[in-house]
């Protein structure tokens, strides 16, 4: 019983159940017959109801319904760098993608996030330096520190403003090395003329 299917019971539309009546001029009408049979239709529909409802009330012993299982919350998993979302939000709003792992420091160290980093004016001034102090590699002559003990900047400097190292112990090799490096250069001067003969 059980497994059978709950047929639909509906009761049919009054059209279906409704036949014509006769008209007023019409005196000699039975109206115990279509009563009858209209009362026999209710009953049939409620004792169809009625096994239908025996037979849901049933099936829902035999199958009780099981509560859906609640999972645990999931613990978010511990992030070790930006989503790809997030990165492309700083590179699209001018960071580089040398800078995106300092966002990543700062926002773990401090708990902001990016928005309040890009609006940081501390952060910025920050992460200006560092990356301003990483572009310039000191091991080249482009960086200003090296370039004081250099023999060539201080042989040029000697040549453009006649200014040598200053004369301290610290000093003593670089001023020996500038002198020997101009003397060179007046020896090479001197064996090439100004005026080639072209004969």
């Amino acid at each position: 019983m059980a497994n059978e299917e709950i047929k639909d019971i509906t009761p049919p539309e009054e059209d279906d159940v409704i036949e014509e009546l006769p008209s007023e001029e019409d005196t000699d009408v039975d109206w115990k017959t279509p009563a009858e049979k209209y009362q026999g239709m209710a009953q049939r529909f409620k004792t169809k109801s009625e096994k239908a409802q025996k037979e849901l009330n049933d099936y829902k012993l035999a199958n009780p319904e099981k509560a859906p299982e609640t999972k645990a919350p999931e613990q978010p998993q511990t992030k070790t760098e930006f989503d790809l979302a997030e990165e492309t939000y700083l590179l699209v709003n001018g960071a580089s993608k040398e800078q995106i792992p300092a966002y990543w420091e700062e926002s773990q160290k401090t708990g902001k996030s990016i928005k309040e980093l890009m609006n940081s004016p501390y952060f910025q001034e920050t992460l200006e330096k560092t990356t301003t102090a990483n572009a310039t590699p000191s091991d080249t002559k482009r960086s200003g520190i090296a370039a004081r003990d250099n023999v060539d900047y201080w042989a040029n400097k000697v040549r453009t403003e006649g200014e040598f190292p200053p004369n301290t112990p610290e000093n003593f090799e670089l001023r020996k090395k500038v002198a020997a490096a101009l003397g060179k250069q007046d020896e090479d001067k001197g064996k090439f003329t100004s005026n080639p003969i072209v004969g």
